[in-house]
């Protein structure tokens, strides 16, 4: 082969790899955002997120709901997701002609999310904390020999997120509240390609650490009312790796290179309100800026120069969330609610690792005071996507992955433990 053909494979793996590197199959929030960090804000659609502080998850939706924390606690959670997804061909072609593969039948893996916060009141008016969550992250894997493996065969993309918080209660009414996030960030992406005569594998490999922040307050203009705020800053990072083809003949190569993931910034505002004793009336919007992300370049070490500028065009995006809590008993207190989880994707950009749709999402938990020092939280979730279908150009526009993807849900189950000392 020809060292222009040699290239020219390489360049077309980069562009298949970078189209995917901010793509997660859809068992998270809309797009490729992880909502599940609070057990307890989970059972009610997360509609409490920003104005409710039951337990130190509430360093991650809103620093300054510490406030509502009374002395030192620690809080765990794990939240176990089991998504599904069918895919099904709609006439994928490879040069002209009908791709050789299999229809694919829940590719998307089970994943388990953990977090955990540490919450300290310092006096009467400032508190200290510190959180870890897993805020992006995907994890699925295609058959080797799927209709759509041009577009997608392996994505493993993972965070952490590290955040130390500082809130200050101003007065009785007002409760403000931030902190720094250090993210890390690991990929692997794997997909097909050809050079018209052998198909190989793509692999991207990279890592990178950044740095953003986030800020938030809390009101209650009137008792028994709260109304919380929260802003989570963009986070730009550079995963630094390597573009690795293997075996197509005479174009396999392995390049250091570098792509750019940029995630969005995310701001939400609720209201809590109590009505009686017992229950507690929740709503909460959330605006997520996607359109950060219009397209994603891999950029060549060697060169310095893009291997591929892949359009994605996201959309800003809103969901909104309702729930209640009701007292059942001084020790146990249920919660249920319902949002509307709205996709950053459209139907012209839309990839097989982002197949996503709109979400609907019904929700139910419950927290259990063990004792005095120990609160236990129970929650579970299914999520309801709407059907959509994917149309893409791979591999310099020799393939068309051509695919329809339906019967598609999220079951998710969470435990959580909070100790107070």
């Amino acid at each position: 082969m020809l060292p222009s053909m040699r290239q020219k494979v390489t360049l077309v793996s980069a562009a298949a790899l970078a189209a995917a590197l901010l793509v997660p199959m859809p068992a998270r929030g809309a797009g490729f955002y992880l909502q599940e960090q609070s057990v307890s804000a989970m059972g009610a659609a997360y509609a409490g997120a920003v104005t409710l502080a039951h337990d130190p998850s509430t360093i991650y939706y809103n620093p300054a709901g510490m406030t509502q924390l009374p002395g030192g606690q620690i809080h765990i959670g794990g939240n176990y997701l089991h998504p599904r997804a069918d895919f099904q061909n709609n006439g994928s072609t490879l040069g002209g002609g009908a791709i050789a593969g299999v229809d694919s039948d829940d590719p998307i893996d089970g994943t388990i999310i953990p977090n955990a916060y540490y919450s300290q009141q310092f006096n009467d008016v400032m508190w200290f904390g510190i959180g870890m969550s897993v805020p992006f992250g995907l994890s699925s894997e295609f058959a080797p020999n799927w209709i759509g493996r041009y577009d997608s065969i392996k994505s493993d993309l993972q965070t952490i997120n590290i955040q130390p918080s500082a809130a200050w209660r101003v007065n009785d009414w007002l409760s403000v509240g931030g902190g720094v996030d250090v993210q890390f960030v690991t990929a692997e992406l794997t997909s097909a390609v050809t050079n018209g005569v052998t198909e190989g594998l793509s692999k991207l490999e990279g890592d990178d650490t950044s740095v953003s922040w986030n800020l938030g307050m809390t009101l209650t203009p009137m008792q028994g009312t709260k109304i919380g705020v929260h802003h989570r800053s963009e986070v730009n990072h550079t995963l630094d790796g390597r573009i690795v083809v293997t075996g197509v003949a005479g174009a396999n190569a392995d390049q250091p290179g570098t792509a750019a993931l940029n995630l969005p910034s995310i701001t939400s505002i609720g209201v809590a309100q109590d009505i009686g004793d017992r229950w507690t009336v929740m709503g909460q919007t959330t605006y997520f800026e996607w359109s950060s992300f219009q397209s994603i370049a891999a950029i060549l070490d060697v060169t310095g120069t893009a291997a591929s500028d892949v359009p994605q065009k996201y959309d800003n995006t809103w969901n909104f969330s309702i729930g209640a809590e009701y007292k059942w008993s001084p020790s146990t207190t249920l919660r249920f609610g319902y949002q509307f989880d709205e996709t950053p994707t459209n139907d012209t950009y839309r990839t097989t690792r982002t197949p996503d749709g709109d979400r609907n999402w019904f929700t139910g938990g419950a927290s259990f005071d063990i004792d005095e020092r120990f609160t236990l939280d129970l929650s579970a979730a299914y999520i309801v996507l709407d059907d959509e279908n994917v149309n893409v150009l791979r591999n310099n526009g020799v393939a068309r992955v051509n695919v329809n993807r339906d019967d598609s849900w999220i079951g998710i189950g969470a435990v959580g433990l909070t100790y107070k000392f």
